[in-house]
């Protein structure tokens, strides 16, 4: 009788493909590096874009991905003063780009910006409601980790390409050699995302030299997309000139300043903090005057504040997206929270007859 022989064969498989662990802090900035890293990975977004940026709070999950992570991406403390501290004690071996060091447009707030109860943030474990250290079982030691006018420079386009050389040392090149308080709602601008996404192919190509094409042909890719929307929201905004707005915080500089929209402040003087009752008074002066065509909010903001304000007008009070709140995060977010705030001011033009 024929013995039949069962032979096991080893398959050599190839071993799974590098996949570099990056984290992005903002929704904006996260779909930049999506679309960068498209076909190599995914980054993991830290900060739920319908949370004040300012305020915010790490949930376990993505305190975890953070220590995992080999490259970070962030804004800059201007606008996450926690942040750094985590960063710093989460992820101590990554690669930190701070991304409003790599603008190609900066813009100064006129006087300090008060982040209300931003100055406690360091201290994270005296912050009782602080989900990613008081309900992360891994960290419980993490207790520790406390911490317009139109003035704004730009760098020729050449300029981009060594972005990360010169590292902004004090940002003095962009506004000088006295204390200067920096506007951190830069992404609002398109030539900054179009740096960054330099800034962003030349950072994962560093940590990453294997994907180095995918990298480059991605970031031309994004470029291209940016240009592209840079049109679609001229023509959207070619009546720009005609707003003159109240916004609820003073987050729209540095997209006021390159479409010609004429700013009248804002209600709140007090980043992350309602407005004061004199905030109040001379907002409803402002209005009173006829110098406002329409205030822009947004919807993590009190909705009773911006009633109270128009009571009695018939101005439009127009809710604005710009971190991304009413957008699915991923390479489609920046540009259709961009044409979208487009067209949500777009609305502010009066209307005639």
């Amino acid at each position: 009788m024929l013995k039949r022989t069962a032979l096991c064969l080893t398959v050599a498989l190839p071993a799974p493909a590098f996949a570099l662990e990056v984290a992005a802090d903002i929704a904006p900035i996260h779909s930049l590096v999506v679309q960068v890293m498209q076909g190599t990975g995914t980054p993991t977004l830290l900060i739920d874009p319908s949370a004040d940026p300012h305020t915010a709070s790490l949930r376990p999950s993505d305190a975890k991905a953070l220590e995992q992570a080999e490259v970070v991406f962030t804004l800059g403390e201007e606008l996450t003063p926690w942040l750094p501290r985590i960063v710093e004690t989460l992820a101590p071996n990554a690669k930190s780009v701070s991304l409003l060091e790599h603008a190609a447009v900066l813009i100064e707030f006129d006087e300090p910006h008060d982040h209300g109860a931003h100055d406690d943030h360091d201290a994270h474990g005296e912050h009782d409601d602080h989900d990613a250290h008081a309900d992360h079982a891994d960290h419980a030691d993490h207790e520790k980790h406390a911490d317009h006018d139109d003035h704004h420079a730009e760098h020729k386009d050449e300029e981009h390409a060594d972005h990360d050389e010169h590292g902004h040392e004090d940002h003095a090149e962009h506004v000088g050699e006295e204390a200067h308080y920096l506007d951190p709602h830069a992404w609002l601008d398109l030539r900054n995302a179009d740096a960054w996404v330099t800034k962003i192919a030349q950072t994962l190509i560093a940590a990453d030299p294997e994907n180095a094409k995918t990298y480059k042909r991605n970031a031309a890719a994004a470029q291209e997309r940016i240009a592209k929307l840079e049109q679609e929201m001229e023509d959207i905004l070619s009546s720009a000139n005609e707003i003159s707005y109240l916004a609820y915080h003073d987050a729209y500089g540095y997209f006021a300043s390159h479409w010609g929209l004429e700013s009248e402040g804002s209600l709140s003087s007090n980043e992350g903090a309602p407005p004061s009752a004199g905030d109040m008074r001379r907002a409803q002066d402002l209005i009173a005057d006829g110098h406002v065509t329409c205030v822009l909010t947004e919807q993590q903001f009190p909705a009773k504040v911006t009633q109270v304000i128009v009571e009695g007008t018939n101005l439009p009070v127009v809710e604005t997206d710009p971190l991304g709140a009413r957008q699915v995060a991923g390479a489609d977010l920046y540009p259709n929270l961009m044409a979208a705030l487009a067209t949500d001011v777009a609305g502010c033009v009066p209307q005639s007859g």
